[in-house]
């Protein structure tokens, strides 16, 4: 399963992603990416559900990555720019800029596995739009597979 998230986009995944995390009768792996404007001097914590996601992770009923995108609200470098960083025992790669189609492209996995991959996208409708029809186009991929929201 892949999730992306667009801010306030983050709602109604983590209803399921919560969901998963509390079935623990199977284990699943999901790719999260969750993009969001920098917190600055607030931190990572102040990152809506942020610390939910990590114990979800942390708890190895959700196994996978996440992957947080922090952005300051204008148009970013694409330069790669990652670190590390833990939270509730969790660790999780940063990039400093937006969410793009080679990221979504790398998170479905190989063009073998695409085709029972479920990709749920909800954020702001330019980035929806994008990340939907690069998931929809990807070699592998079943189109009817690829959900999506867009926050108005």
């Amino acid at each position: 399963m892949v999730f992306v998230a667009g801010g306030v986009g983050i709602n109604p995944l983590m209803s399921i992603i919560g969901y998963l995390a509390q079935v623990r009768t199977v284990s699943y792996v999901i790719s999260i990416l969750y993009s969001v404007r920098n917190p600055g001097g607030q931190g990572l914590s102040s990152i809506l559900f942020l610390d939910r996601l990590a114990e979800s992770f942390a708890s190895g009923f959700v196994k996978g990555e996440l992957v947080l995108h922090l952005t300051s609200g204008e148009k970013e470098s694409q330069s790669l720019n990652d670190s590390t960083v833990e939270l509730a025992g969790w660790k999780m790669k940063t990039r400093r800029r937006r969410i793009t189609n080679d990221d979504m492209l790398e998170v479905l996995g190989g063009v073998d596995v695409r085709g029972s991959t479920v990709v749920y996208v909800c954020g702001v409708p330019t980035m929806t739009d994008e990340l939907v029809d690069a998931a929809q186009q990807a070699p592998g991929m079943d189109p009817k597979k690829v959900l999506f929201e867009r926050w108005w």
